[in-house]
């Protein structure tokens, strides 16, 4: 694939050969064309990385859930409780897994200050055009310690819950670990996106989209 610049310094690369630079008639610096293998930058340099498509992400929870609840009844021997808005205690239950939406962005916070980042540099939000709340990194890091930032809360309250419901046959954790897990296919899918991208390389979250930037 080629790559394209703004600036060429005076000459552009064109079917293998170097050709003097002409001004455009309108005065604006042409845009040149330089194979990426020809001046060794990664393919995705300065280019955003996104997860799926929303409506991907979403069905992919959907699945999530289904399957993480029918493998949980089978693993622990036991059902998850029917979910239903009809009681008090099923309503402060979805006030629960409100609560802990908050908590699934704290802990990528603290998965950014374990990076190395410091508080000023890590800003929480909710985007309400989305209608999800946030994390953001605004200063870069290894694309490592991203992917531990992205992974620790599922790892927390969704892989862990449901390994100890499992071990104590409870429904209840079960139904919460896997909604946990379901709302961390967006996570997952980030770190899918991004697995090309060599061990080391710098990465910066992007302040305006749903993705990283690879900046060295």
């Amino acid at each position: 694939p080629l790559a394209r610049i703004l600036r060429t310094g005076g000459w552009e690369q064109k079917s293998g050969r170097a050709d003097e630079h002409k001004p455009h008639p309108s005065g604006m610096e042409d845009v040149g064309t330089l194979n990426c293998a020809a001046i060794r930058l990664p393919p995705s340099k300065g280019n955003l990385i996104r997860p799926a498509k929303m409506w991907k992400m979403v069905l992919y929870s959907w699945l999530t859930f289904f399957i993480g609840g029918i493998a949980f009844e089978f693993l622990a021997n036991t059902q998850i409780p029917n979910f239903s808005f009809l009681s008090i205690e099923e309503f402060s239950g979805v006030v629960t897994v409100l609560v802990f939406i908050v908590v699934h962005e704290l802990l990528h916070g603290l998965g950014f200050f374990l990076a190395g980042l410091k508080r000023d540099d890590v800003e929480f939000g909710m985007n309400w055009r989305r209608g999800t709340a946030y994390a953001h990194a605004k200063e870069p890091m290894s694309v490592e310690s991203f992917w531990l930032a992205a992974i620790l809360p599922a790892v927390v309250l969704g892989f862990a819950p449901f390994a100890l419901g499992i071990a104590l046959s409870s429904g209840i954790l079960g139904m919460f670990s896997v909604l946990m897990i379901a709302g961390a296919v967006g996570d997952f899918c980030m770190i899918w996106a991004s697995r090309g991208v060599k061990l080391g390389t710098l990465i910066i979250d992007s302040p305006t989209e749903i993705g990283i930037q690879v900046v060295g």
